[in-house]
């Protein structure tokens, strides 16, 4: 016959595993939502086109929904074209970099992009080394692939295209 002595283990050992557990569960929480991977990150564009050759430069790249929040993207090769919350498209040739800013903003660092905008009265704004085309642009092409020079061409609309800090456009 068993006699269960008065304030066995077991109770002990039952909260000690429960009380892990929900540390372990609570410290997941907490480095997902530092990652980023909770957060209510709004999403300022996503991709709706690319070749088969698209690769991005890892922890450079969008969610796996194809999604892009404020950030810096880099793309080794291949053509991505993304939709802007906007309603306009860009379309990046790889390799490049770019940043998307809080405002859906667009700086291309280096490589080639192409920005059109939504509707034939709005425009796009778009910037680069140096210099931003201003937001009556329809269609707008950068080219910053040569170190230190970037080109930029104003294909629809009367975008002009300024210099910053020259108070020129």
């Amino acid at each position: 016959k068993i006699v269960p002595f008065p304030g066995g283990w077991t109770g002990h050992v039952v909260r000690l595993v429960a009380a892990a557990a929900a540390i372990a569960v609570g410290a997941f929480v907490i480095g997902q939502v530092a990652a980023g991977r909770f957060a209510a990150t709004p999403a300022l564009a996503s991709v709706v086109k690319a070749t088969p050759d698209a690769i991005w430069v890892e922890g450079a790249s969008p969610r796996h929904d194809g999604t892009l929040s404020p950030g810096l993207y880099e793309l080794k090769s291949g053509v991505v074209s993304m939709r802007l919350s906007s309603g306009g498209e860009l379309t990046v040739e790889g390799p490049a970099r770019f940043e998307v800013g809080e405002d859906a903003s667009t700086e291309v660092h280096a490589g080639i992009a192409l920005a059109r905008a939504p509707k034939e009265e709005d425009g796009i704004s778009l910037r680069s080394r140096g210099l931003h085309v201003s937001d009556a642009a329809r269609l707008i092409g950068i080219d910053a692939r040569a170190e230190g020079a970037t080109e930029a061409i104003v294909f629809n609309g009367d975008g002009g295209i300024c210099l910053d800090g020259s108070g020129k456009c």
